[in-house]
Parts: C-alpha cells; sequence; structure tokens
C-alpha cells in the first residue's frame, strides 16, 4: 500500500517512498490545503540502486513532466493547461521547439534549470486551478520567486485575484528588492519607488564590482532574487 507523507507546499521530500506507490493528486489528499503529498512514479527506476523519482502532481491526467531547478523537482503538469495560461509556454511546447513533444512516443519531459521550485510551483498550481496548494502563510520570498515566473512566460494575468493580500504581505514583509519586483510587476508605483529608494540608500559596489544590498549576499550570487525583469538588468 503506497505511504503519504506531508510536505509544505513545494518542500522536496528528503525520504522517497517506495517505488511501487501510486501518484497521489493533491487536489483530493485528506492531509489538509496547505499540504502537498509527493509520490513516486509509478515507473520504476532505470538503475537498481536509484531510488524513486519524486513528482508533484498538478493533473493526475497530465502528458507533461516538467523538471524544475538545480535540484531538478519534477512536476506533472498537462500541457493544454500551460497552453492556455501563458503564450511563452505555448510557444515552447507546441511552436516546434526542443521542448516540443517527441514524436517517437518518448517521455514529455522538459528542464527548467533555471526557474525556482517556490516560483514555479505557485504558478503551475494558479495555471491548474489548485488553488489549495498555495500556502495560507506564504511568504515575501515566494512571492517574489512567483513574480519573477510571472514576468518570464507572461503570467501576469495569473496574479490578479492575488495582488491585493500579497501586495499587503510585500509591504510589511519583503525587502527592498523584492518591493522593487512586485511594484513593477503589478503596476505598484508606491511600492515601485519605495523599493528603489530604500535601494539607493542600502546599496553599494562590493569589491568584485557587484552590486550589494547592506549584509545581504551580492545580487548576482542570490538565485531567484531580482530587482527587475531579466531583459532589462544591467541595461541604462
Amino acid at each position: 500500500m503506497a505511504s503519504s507523507t506531508n510536505l509544505t507546499p513545494f518542500q522536496t521530500n528528503p525520504s522517497p517512498p517506495d517505488a511501487t506507490a501510486t501518484p497521489v493528486d493533491p487536489a483530493s489528499s485528506a492531509l489538509g490545503s496547505t499540504a502537498l503529498v509527493a509520490e513516486s512514479l509509478t515507473t520504476a527506476p532505470t538503475t537498481g540502486t536509484n531510488p524513486a523519482e519524486q513528482i508533484i502532481i498538478m493533473d493526475p491526467d497530465g502528458d507533461l513532466e516538467l523538471v524544475v531547478g538545480p535540484d531538478e523537482r519534477r512536476f506533472l503538469v498537462s500541457s493544454s493547461a500551460m497552453r492556455r495560461s501563458s503564450p511563452v509556454w505555448k510557444a515552447m511546447l507546441f511552436g516546434g521547439w526542443a521542448e516540443s513533444k517527441p514524436t517517437d512516443g518518448s517521455a514529455w519531459i522538459v528542464k527548467l534549470p533555471e526557474d525556482t521550485v517556490d516560483g514555479s510551483g505557485i504558478m503551475l498550481a494558479i495555471a491548474h486551478g489548485r488553488f489549495l496548494l498555495i500556502p495560507a502563510n506564504i511568504t515575501a520570498r515566494s512571492i517574489h520567486q512567483s513574480a519573477i515566473v510571472a514576468n518570464k512566460y507572461h503570467l501576469h494575468h495569473l496574479l490578479q485575484p492575488w495582488i491585493h493580500p500579497w501586495t499587503s504581505i510585500m509591504l510589511s514583509e519583503a525587502d527592498c528588492v523584492s518591493k522593487t519586483f512586485w511594484g513593477w510587476e503589478t503596476g505598484n508605483e508606491t511600492l515601485f519607488r519605495a523599493g528603489v529608494i530604500s535601494m539607493c540608500r542600502l546599496s553599494y559596489i562590493n569589491d568584485a564590482g557587484d552590486l550589494q544590498i547592506w549584509d545581504s549576499k551580492p545580487l548576482s550570487e542570490s538565485r531567484g532574487v531580482q530587482a527587475g525583469p531579466a531583459d532589462l538588468l544591467g541595461k541604462t
């Protein structure tokens, strides 16, 4: 019988269950609205020594597996839900690129090593209508990472129902970098201005020539942290 494990949303399970476990649809789980169930794929590992691969199921009938981040967190998703949600996802998956569905019948797997698990997981949950997977106590950092993913894949419209409550969180909890990005992404001029002013007051160029804000890591070393859209950073 398959075993299940309580996880915080999009948290990696350090102890994979048995390889014969069947995937569990998190939306139908009895573990609570902010719990996430991750169980192994029904397919056994390709080598006998490797543990079963973990997967977060956004759609139990999903046809596409996303491998997200440097730690390769896996999501089973619907390519149709992604196509409807984002013109970038649509072009990436159905535009004849390397990420398109294989024509030889092999598994459809797309790697997104530059994306963060929190940001991707939250935006995928929204795109698939899995609203119960969005943490009730979401952090400012997770909101920031969600905004980065939304900007990258043109998912701004999916954030609309959460802009007001999440802006309140960003105002009270976020650092100046996160405030700046969220203000840019949502068109909140007051929040954007406050973030930029704080960055100007607290930032400096360190000995390596990188922008650093107070005692935090240089921005070039802070994964999942951006003050603005990637295509505009560095431009004057």
